[in-house]
């Protein structure tokens, strides 16, 4: 029984589709006008229909978009990390470069310098007072050579190895400099104490330097030459004559190494570079972070 009325139903639905194939191939006014009515009847109902397809396709649509901004975001973050390290760089060559200026157009000293190495680490103890360039023997860096930066006297070298040499700084307790007063002329002695401050020893008898005064190198000693400013004279409530160096050493980035004044101090580092009652002269060294 369910058998006949299932082949009955489909010869129905069969007839039914023949004949709306059958109506669509007449063309006369009436099958129009049946078709205008049934477009309006069916109008809203596929309007209802197409609506969540819409909607499929508008979040299909978002949510490609939404990928898009976010490998587009990706994508702008990293290159913004990447311009912020040139950033970095450039700044830190402009640095740089501001500093070999002004060694370009620092006034002319007696000779010409050897060197312009860079600064590469501190070596520091209770007894010394030094800094490791990156020139040597290699580079025409000798023990005894004068030191200065853009601004002033730094110290002289006196440890100099194939590819870099250590320099003792005017501040160490062993460095002893001969300069003046540029104000009197009065000779001195600007002896390191192993702190921010020079002391002035030796000067002669009834001068009475004041604060402010220039101290510059005399060329005594064929080391270091003339002229060279090493610090101003600071007020002291104590008697004695105490120099603020006007090198920048504890930023030192460049320095420039001269030919001393005689060239025939290419010698070992004298005993006085020794310090007293310190075996452990090297100290310890440390490496600048670039």
């Amino acid at each position: 029984m369910a058998s006949r009325t299932g082949r009955r139903l489909f010869a129905g639905l069969l007839f039914v589709a023949f004949t709306l194939l059958l109506l669509g191939r007449i063309d006369h006014p009436l099958i129009d006008r049946m078709r205008g009515v049934a477009g309006d009847f069916a109008r809203p109902l596929l309007q209802v229909l197409s609506r969540p397809v819409e909607r499929a396709d508008a979040a299909i649509e978002w949510a490609g978009s939404l990928t898009s901004l976010l490998a587009e975001n990706r994508r702008l973050k990293a290159e913004n990390e990447r311009l912020l390290q040139w950033q970095a760089a450039a700044r830190a060559l402009e640095r740089e470069n501001a500093r070999l200026r002004v060694f370009l157009n620092a006034p002319q000293l007696h000779n010409t310098p050897i060197a312009t190495p860079r600064i590469v680490g501190v070596a520091g103890g209770p007894f010394v007072r030094s800094v490791i360039i990156n020139a040597g023997r290699a580079d025409g860096v000798r023990d005894n050579q004068p030191v200065v930066d853009e601004l002033g006297l730094v110290g002289r070298v006196f440890a100099a190895g194939e590819q870099a040499a250590r320099v003792l700084l005017i501040t160490d307790l062993n460095s002893r400099v001969p300069v003046r007063l540029q104000r009197t002329g009065d000779p001195a002695i600007a002896r390191g104490r192993n702190g921010l401050l020079l002391e002035l020893v030796f000067l002669p008898p009834g001068v009475d330097p004041m604060p402010g005064d220039a101290v510059v190198t005399t060329g005594d000693g064929g080391i270091f030459p003339p002229d060279i400013l090493l610090g101003h004279v600071v007020a002291d409530a104590s008697k004695e004559v105490l120099i603020k160096p006007v090198a920048l050493l504890d930023r030192l980035e460049f320095v420039q190494v001269l030919k001393p004044v005689l060239r025939d101090l290419d010698m070992e580092p004298t005993p006085q570079d020794t310090p007293v009652d310190a075996p452990n002269h090297e100290g310890t060294a440390r490496a600048i972070e670039p």
